[in-house]
């Protein structure tokens, strides 16, 4: 039997499922008011109906059936970090079961699967297990819940974690999959690597290489999430600009603050005019219209 690596699935699955959720929400027929598909309100607590985790109160999540359950606590089976208490990860379990099937290919190529064979071609730790030459490999259940575990702390392995990030606070997944201090000034950093606090990852591209450095000042050459908090990179003439005040048109969408050190400023570019944060009993949108601090934007 020869063995075969299975690609590892990170946090980004989640982004995509909260993207396919927010899709489905927002299709014909969506009756809240200003057109948008959710209010601003106040978490809900547990056992209320909740459309996201984000939706709950500290300390719960959107569990089955759509409703605030509590989060998980060290060693408890989880499907996501979401659903495990402040300070614990979710591990990423990928181990399936499977079966191997005899394949039966006619001369014009056509193949279909025949009988099962006797061999098992199982998923456990990342590796499957391979059938024997003329048989096909039929995997029979989706991914095994992981466990909450503690997340990890200096020099300790962040591999396999349902998170981008899922290091403990102030730290960083390095290379290697190891927990470190976020790089300083000057330091090389990446995509999957934070800078330490008040730098951005600024890409020289004659080098082909990334370093941490200070934001980009007003006037001066950038690229989209390289100026100074208050700023912009505009995306025509590529300098740093000031920010627009809410009320004001934002055609290129990042004029009123881009991410990452404007986040939490509590005015987002909606329809190409930048809107402040909602208030209660507001429309709102999670990502593109925000509700105000202390309120979440929920179905």
């Amino acid at each position: 039997m020869v063995t075969l690596s299975v690609r590892r699935v990170t946090g980004a699955l989640a982004f995509v499922g909260a993207v396919i959720g927010l899709v489905a929400a927002c299709g014909p027929g969506s009756s809240s008011p200003g057109g948008w598909p959710y209010q601003c309100e106040a978490p809900r607590t547990s056992g209320q109906a909740c459309g996201f985790s984000a939706g709950c109160s500290a300390g719960l999540y959107c569990g089955a059936g759509g409703t605030c359950t509590s989060q998980a606590k060290a060693g408890q089976p989880c499907l996501g970090s979401d659903q495990c208490a402040a300070g614990y990860a979710c591990t990423v379990n990928l181990d399936q079961d499977g079966d191997c099937y005899q394949s039966i290919c006619d001369s014009h190529g056509a193949c279909q699967l025949g009988a099962k064979a006797v061999d098992k071609c199982p998923i456990a730790g990342g590796v499957q297990q391979a059938c024997a030459k003329g048989e096909t490999c039929v995997l029979t259940g989706s991914s095994k819940p992981g466990v909450c575990v503690a997340r990890p702390t200096s020099g300790q392995s962040c591999k396999d974690l349902d998170l981008p990030n899922p290091c403990a606070a102030g730290l960083v997944c390095g290379a290697g999959g190891v927990c470190t201090a976020p790089p300083a000034a000057g330091q090389p950093c990446g995509r999957e690597t934070e800078c330490a606090a008040g730098l951005v990852c600024i890409a020289d591209a004659q080098k082909q290489t990334s370093t941490c450095e200070q934001p980009r000042g007003l006037g001066q050459s950038c690229n989209a999430g390289q100026c100074a908090k208050g700023s912009h990179c505009d995306l025509k003439s590529l300098v740093c600009k000031a920010n627009v005040a809410a009320g004001a048109a934002c055609a290129q969408g990042n004029e009123c603050g881009e991410t990452p050190l404007d986040v939490g400023s509590g005015v987002s570019c909606v329809s190409q005019k930048c809107v402040q944060a909602t208030g209660s009993g507001s429309a709102c949108e999670p990502t593109l219209r925000p509700c105000g601090a202390g309120l979440v934007c929920d179905k």
